[in-house]
Order: structure tokens, then sequence, then C-alpha cells
């Protein structure tokens, strides 16, 4: 069976197609964008943050200060009540009605800040929620972007194809024969560029491109007796995709 080797990392990609003045103004507009979406995304946070404090602050004093009235109040009550009492001779009622003043109060108070605790972790969380689908449209957006570039490249200059098979072959072991599996849309620019990409790998005596209908535009997978790498413009993009991602699922 044969061996998979790890990919070329994508960043060959992006070398090759910069030496091209537009591409370099896309990738130049493309960085300005996800710092302008960066930028807006902190913005959005601090704002969410604060107004979450606020809030919570707002409803927590309020929840004090009505505690504080409900305690006068009751306190007031259980005055009165002891004067009746005292009046009327009836210390037990006196004590009875103190206390269930001050504990509907305090029960009351606790309630109110209770609520107020749970607003706050409530808009909290949904910060959370907030900044995490923000953070993975950015991801979107940049592998988007990388997928629209690479695409431009690949359609002004095919010999980026060439840069990308180099990476690959980096990754092989010495071997005497290789097979280039490849779409129909490059099968006809690998053979003729055939010499070119035996010069470039070395003790490599014999080369054969063959064409795989499986294979879209841009793919390629290098073979040999000792194993094989995919090389293909997808395949690259996906594994940094998953990179992203991970990177992102692991904060």
């Amino acid at each position: 069976m044969s061996r998979i080797i790890k990919s070329p990392l994508v960043s060959e990609i992006y070398s090759h197609g910069a030496n091209k003045k537009n591409t370099e103004n896309e990738i130049k507009d493309l960085e300005n964008f996800k710092k302008n979406i960066i930028k807006d995304t902190l913005l959005k946070q601090k704002n969410i943050l604060e107004e979450a404090n606020t809030n919570a602050q707002d409803i927590i004093n309020k929840a004090e200060e009505q505690s504080k009235n409900i305690s006068e109040e009751n306190n007031k009550k259980g005055i009165q009540l002891l004067e009746d009492y005292k009046n009327k001779g009836y210390n037990e009622g006196f004590e009875q009605g103190y206390k269930e003043g001050y504990e509907e109060g305090n029960e009351q108070s606790n309630l109110l800040i209770q609520e107020a605790l749970g607003i706050k972790n409530e808009n909290l969380n949904r910060r959370k929620e907030l900044l995490s689908d923000l953070e993975k449209d950015i991801v979107d957006l940049v592998i988007d972007s990388c997928y629209k570039i690479v695409n431009r490249l690949y359609d002004d200059d095919k010999e980026i194809i060439l840069s990308i098979i180099q990476r690959g072959l980096d990754n092989l072991t010495n071997t005497k024969r290789l097979i280039i599996k490849t779409s129909s849309d490059d099968f006809d620019f690998l053979d003729m560029y055939k010499e070119k990409i035996l010069s470039m790998a070395h003790n490599v005596e014999e080369i054969d491109i063959v064409l795989d209908k499986n294979l879209e535009k841009g793919g390629m997978i290098l073979e040999t007796l000792n194993g094989s790498v995919d090389v293909s413009i997808d395949t690259q993009l996906e594994k940094l995709k998953l990179i992203l991602k991970d990177l992102l699922d692991s904060e």
C-alpha cells in the first residue's frame, strides 16, 4: 500500500503569485479588509461588554435601592407593631411582627439581586456567542478569499503548478520513476513541461503524466514506488482551512 506523505504548505502559492502587481494589490486589499473586520469585531466586543456591565449595574443598584426601601418600610411596620403590641402588653406579638417584617424585606431583596445577576450572566453569554460567530465568519472569509486569489493566480499563470509540484517533490524520497496524475484541464500543460519537471526531480529518470478524470482543475497527485502525495490546490486550501479552524477551536 502506498504511503501518504504530508502535503506541502500552501504558502508556496502566494510566494509564486506575489511577483505579479495585480495579485499584490489584491492581497493588500484582502489584508486591509481583514484588519477592518477584526477592528469592527473588537469594537463590537467592547460595546457589548460595556452595555452588559451598565445594564447589570443599573439593575443591581435598583435592586439595592428597592431592598433598602423595603427594609425601611418593614422596619417601620415592625416598630409600629411593636408600639401596638406594647400598648396592648403583647410582648410576644412584638417580637413576631418585627421578625416577619425583616424576613419579608430580606427575601425580596435577595430575589431582586438574583434577578440582576441572572440578567448580567445572560448578557455575558450572549456576548461570547456573538464573538464566536464573528470569529467563524472571519475564518470563512479568509478561506473564501484564499480560494479566489489562488484561482486568479492559476488562471493568470499556470506555471504556478510547477512550483506546487516542486514543493511536492521535496517531500518524496529518492525514486527512479515518477507518475503525475492530473486533471484534463492541466494535462496538456504538464505534458508540455515534462522535461522541465524531470530536471526538478533529483534522481528521477522517468516521468509519466497520467490523466485522471476524478481530479478537477488544479488537482495533482505525485506517485512513486515509495509513496504518494496529493498536491492539489483544493487539497492545500482545505488543509489550511482545517488549521485555521483548529486554532479557533483551541482558543
